[in-house]
């Protein structure tokens, strides 16, 4: 089983949708892109709907599935048999529009409807899919699981209704399921080095036929079905150039087409196949490979019949290549990636040249661009706010819009954020032409919606423009964009609310604990001193206690040696005095 990259895209089956996949850490985002044909390329540009999954929900695996509503009264009696095997909702909320089946690595899988830009169920299996494919009855999907057995589970319910296990326990890398009209058997092709066809009768008993590599030794990560006959597929391995073509009524007839190099994007047969006439297939790599064939079992390596390049223009030092193609009737879309954000390029197939050049108008995206432009217009990096009367306001406004000074609008509003100052302002327009409300609508909301979570001026502008006229621009069909643009920007902005507001109570937290930290080490400081100072302290009072008692002692020894003087004197003068006598 192949590692999912960062970003990958897949067309439905009806070429109806594309459906863009970002994995990253943290951020899983599915995004619908509509291309069928009743859009133009500039439409293509932007998102039908988009679903963000939560950060610890991680993709295994995917499929497209186009549910065949009458298989679901099948579901439904043998529900009511047996127990359902999973935790989720017992009644189907499939329509039979195309939806994204999604395994996560929890055991989870979830039903994206693009069309309605929802998850429409989720049921829960007993082990992780990887390699999920949907089933040939458009009523199932098959998936591997613990890379060693393959199980098929009712998309209605998510009962397991089959499983098998290769021989010996061998490692299965990929599989598809294979409608046979003749019989009413269930048949899977299993790839790992080499492919096995699996025939599911009434038996128990599986019956098995292998069909062998030719010049690979690696495990065929994909397999591929042939529009035209279902029995034609093509097996691809990671690493590897190759192609093989198999004929699965047939083992002995083997195929192999070339690509240009081993980095192959996407494979598949062209819808205009016929097993009567030769088959075409696109093989998508640092070129786009056409190859056309016969199935006879005698030729050697085939080679692209023709090459199409994608060609940046001037900037020459770009290569884009084509990750998938999508064909249409007259034409063919070309898809390829300007980093995670999935581009649509128009060509057609003129001639018999062996090499086709498409060019593509890139641009270079400048970094030192800090703000999105319109028309030369940009948000002010800072500016100093400037309330001026609603008379003023009003007045300047009117005059910067008549005049089509874009860049003095956007400046007169991001100077004035006084609310009740805007609000009585956006009411006074009502009374002049519907042009100059609908054109600052349009110069706010593109602003508003590439930064939704910047703080600014502007917001309250926007506010206050919809609160009192939404009504009223939502009634012009050509501000059918603009609404459009700014309802997006705003889902965007809605969805990384909650991680700011997480980051932010993390820095808080973080915040708190080196305040904390900090006063401790304070308190510490200050306790120290203090004990340092009664030490200091204890040894000033015990040196004064020490002195003074040196004093007292030197006040007795005076005290006695005056007395003993005294007496001595005493005693002298009486010996005198008696002398004298």
């Amino acid at each position: 089983m192949s590692t999912m990259k960062e970003v990958v895209g897949s067309l439905d089956p009806t070429n109806t949708y594309y459906a863009n996949i970002i994995l990253k850490s943290g951020r899983n985002e599915l995004q619908f892109y509509q291309v069928d044909g009743n859009f133009s390329e500039k439409s293509r540009t932007t998102t039908t709907s988009r679903i963000e999954l939560q950060s610890d929900e991680k993709i295994c695996s995917f499929c497209w599935v186009t549910p065949n509503l009458s298989q679901e009264s099948n579901s439904t009696r043998r529900r009511s048999k047996r127990k359902a095997s999973f935790d989720g909702p017992v009644s189907s909320s499939l329509d039979n529009t195309p939806n994204l089946v999604i395994s996560l690595e929890n055991s989870d899988i979830l039903f994206i409807s693009p069309s309605k830009g929802t998850i429409t169920q989720r049921f829960t299996y007993s082990n992780p899919l990887f390699e999920i494919v949907s089933g040939s009855d458009d009523g199932s999907i098959w998936g591997i699981a613990n890379s060693t057995f393959v199980v098929q589970i009712s998309i209605f319910d998510g009962e397991e209704t089959r499983r098998y296990t290769l021989p010996n326990k061998q490692k299965i890398s990929s599989i598809l399921p294979i409608e046979d009209t003749q019989s009413s058997t269930q048949k899977v092709v299993i790839g790992f080095k080499g492919l096995q066809v699996v025939e599911f009768g009434r038996s128990k008993k599986a019956k098995v036929i292998d069909f062998p590599q030719k010049n690979i030794n690696k495990e065929f990560h994909s397999i591929i079905r042939s529009s035209s006959d279902p029995n034609i597929v093509a097996a691809i391995a990671e690493d590897s150039d190759m192609i093989s073509i198999y004929d699965l009524n047939n083992p002995e007839i083997l195929t192999l087409l070339q690509a240009s190099s081993s980095n192959i994007e996407s494979v598949h047969f062209m819808n205009n196949s016929s097993s009567r006439d030769g088959h075409t297939l696109v093989a998508c790599n640092i070129t786009t490979d056409f190859f056309s064939f016969t199935l006879n079992g005698n030729q050697g390596i085939i080679s692209p019949s023709l090459k199409v390049k994608a060609n940046a223009g001037s900037s020459s030092n770009v290569s884009i290549t084509f990750s998938d193609i999508i064909e249409k009737e007259n034409e063919f879309i070309g898809v390829w990636y300007d980093k995670f954000e999935p581009k649509f390029t128009n060509f057609v197939l003129e001639g018999d040249s062996k090499e086709v050049t498409v060019d593509i108008n890139y641009e270079v995206k400048n970094k030192e661009i800090v703000e999105q432009k319109r028309n030369g217009i940009a948000v002010p990096q800072s500016i100093q706010i400037k309330n001026v009367s609603v008379k003023e306001l009003y007045e300047k406004l009117n005059s910067s819009l008549n005049s089509e000074a874009d860049q003095e609008t956007l400046n007169i509003c991001h100077s004035n954020d006084n609310e009740e100052n805007i609000k009585d302002t956006v009411k006074m327009f009502s009374k002049v032409d519907d042009q100059c409300l609908l054109k600052l609508f349009d110069i706010i909301s593109f602003h508003v919606s590439n930064n939704p979570s910047k703080n600014s001026s502007l917001a309250v502008w926007l506010k206050w423009i919809l609160l009192i006229h939404g009504r009223f621009i939502a009634e012009f069909p050509n501000q059918n964009e603009n609404l459009r643009r700014l309802s997006e920007g705003l889902s965007d902005g809605m969805k990384l609310m909650p991680r700011l507001l997480t980051l932010k109570g993390r820095l808080q937290l973080l915040q708190t604990q080196i305040s904390i930290r900090k006063n401790e080490t304070i308190s510490d400081d200050v306790a120290e001193d203090e004990e340092q100072v009664e030490e200091v302290n204890g040894f000033h009072q015990s040196s004064n206690n020490q002195s003074n008692s040196y004093d007292e002692v030197d006040a007795e020894a005076y005290s006695v040696s005056d007395v003993a003087n005294d007496n001595l004197a005493g005693t002298s003068d009486s010996e005198s005095m008696d002398e004298d006598d």
